[in-house]
């Protein structure tokens, strides 16, 4: 017994004193899942950039009239960043970290019964307006349309 109990001993001295933080930490990263993505989207970026340029943490944070522990912090992909910073980053390293795009261009969508009637009513040397077509679970693109338009149209006259 004297053997397990020494053990035990040893064991004890090893674990810690203080609760684990882990299932904290890990709640937080459930949490903030989205952000931290692009946290060390950016971070990654960051990371790139200065090894293309040839330039180390060091001479970014110069740059840009910071500590060195804070593009390191930047650099872990753990970080909130604000617009400003991101902007002084891109004008420090001369790219851009983030893009995000101002509009979206939807496909413009018909129902076969508008295929249909935009066939029988608009000559098939005309284009039509539309960029494309779905026709219940099928898409079309305007030059398929435009082949199936001639095809079709012979049985529509």
């Amino acid at each position: 017994m004297k053997n397990k109990d020494k053990i035990l001993e040893i064991l004890g001295n090893k674990v810690s004193k203080e609760e684990s933080q882990w299932h904290k930490e890990s709640e937080f990263r459930a949490l903030n899942k989205k952000w931290l993505k692009r946290s060390q989207a950016v971070a990654l970026k960051i990371l790139q950039t200065i090894r293309k340029q040839g330039i180390s943490q060091k001479e970014l944070a110069k740059r840009m009239g910071v500590k060195p522990q804070q593009v390191n912090n930047w650099v872990k992909g753990k970080n909130n960043f604000t617009f400003e910073t991101i902007a002084k980053i891109e004008t420090a390293l001369g790219v851009e970290l983030m893009n995000i795009p101002l509009e979206r261009k939807e496909k413009k969508e018909v129902s076969a019964l508008e295929v249909v009637t935009a066939i029988y009513v608009v000559p098939s040397s005309q284009p039509t307006p539309a960029t494309h077509i779905s026709t219940s679970s099928k898409s079309m693109s305007i030059e398929s349309l435009t082949t199936w338009s001639n095809d079709t149209q012979k049985y529509v006259n």
